[in-house]
């Protein structure tokens, strides 16, 4: 609650502590590992912008909002996500309002976490929900509070261009060579070198696939001759 006198804190959340169905203790859950003061500020700008890679703001449990700031953007958003509950609500705060998000390290809830496995292409499947999430509130925030925040054609080039280096990964796990090519193609105009690098890797490693794939499917006595 201190920190809620300081009238630039829109919201704030910490550490959570992770137990099994057993309510056994795992392990600590935070994704702010590398922070050198117990209580860390990061603007709203900013923390939109990271949202719409990763839904830092968790465990949920931790996370406490001002109350003002939910009434301001008409009570908690949401889009239609089962994976994504709270995220909607995370980017309309932060694209709407000014301060700061803080980090508080210190453990403030328990999160129960039931083993289920999470396949690679289940994370895939999240990251490109994540997306549509992201889209979802940009359609819906309108210009002003997107201005505010610092985001614009360029930043949604790069969004867009993540979502595509994911599914022409997922593209590539099904042997559709050709899709997965025209994908990673599509990603070259994010505007970021290193995305750019990551599909340049991903056209070459279709082509290189759909190489080898269409060489297997002929037999030998059928290929053509070094001469030929």
């Amino acid at each position: 609650m201190p920190l809620f006198e300081d009238s630039d804190t829109l919201l704030s959340w910490g550490r959570g502590a992770l137990i099994d169905a057993e309510g056994r203790r795992t392990r600590v859950m935070t994704t702010m590992k590398r922070v050198r003061k117990p209580i860390t500020h990061v603007e709203t700008a900013a923390a939109f912008h990271r949202l719409t890679r990763e839904n830092f703001l968790t465990p949920s449990v931790t996370v406490m909002v001002r109350r003002s700031a939910i009434d301001a953007v008409g009570g908690f958003r949401q889009t239609g996500s089962r994976l994504f509950v709270d995220l909607p609500t995370w980017l309309w705060l932060t694209a709407v309002n000014g301060g700061h998000v803080t980090y508080l390290d210190r453990e403030l809830g328990i999160y129960r976490h039931h083993v289920a496995g999470t396949s690679t292409d289940k994370a895939a499947q999240m990251k490109l929900e994540h997306l549509r999430v992201v889209l979802a509130v940009e359609s819906e925030v309108g210009g002003g509070a997107l201005t505010r925040a610092g985001w614009d054609a360029r930043s949604r080039r790069r969004a867009l261009a993540r979502g595509s280096i994911v599914r022409g990964k997922l593209e590539l796990k099904d042997q559709r060579w050709t899709e997965a090519y025209a994908t990673f193609r599509g990603a070259l105009g994010s505007g970021d070198a290193r995305m750019r690098l990551r599909a340049l890797r991903g056209m070459l490693s279709a082509r290189v696939r759909a190489l080898l794939a269409r060489g297997r499917a002929v037999p030998p006595e059928k290929r053509p001759s070094a001469t030929e």
